[in-house]
């Protein structure tokens, strides 16, 4: 099979492929390691209550977000994209950071 035919298959149509790395990290790792995770909002974000991302992040299949740092949607030239990253099994830090470019 190609690796879209996989994907489908495991995951569905339209994978949100920053959660088809986290639940390979997790197969191969186990959920405890730390993690740093590049996503765009919707990994977190515009979720609803029966909606699987959500839940596997709330019944703990996921581990629980240490820190977020939130990225500018106009951080890459040309491009507008909201996204940030995500942090797990890092203690620690504080909750929420915002990037800061160095000048």
């Amino acid at each position: 099979l190609h690796t879209k035919a996989i994907i489908t298959e495991l995951h569905g149509r339209r994978p949100l492929l920053p959660e088809v790395w986290l639940q390979k990290i997790i197969e191969l790792f186990g959920k405890d390691i730390p993690i740093v995770l590049f996503a765009p909002y919707g990994m977190r974000l515009n979720q609803s209550l029966s909606s699987k991302r959500w839940q596997k992040f709330t019944n703990g299949e996921y581990p629980k977000i240490s820190s977020i740092i939130a990225l500018p949607k106009d951080i890459y030239s040309n491009v507008l994209f909201h996204s940030e990253i995500l942090i797990f099994n890092i203690p620690g830090l504080d909750p929420h950071y915002f990037y800061q470019p160095r000048i």
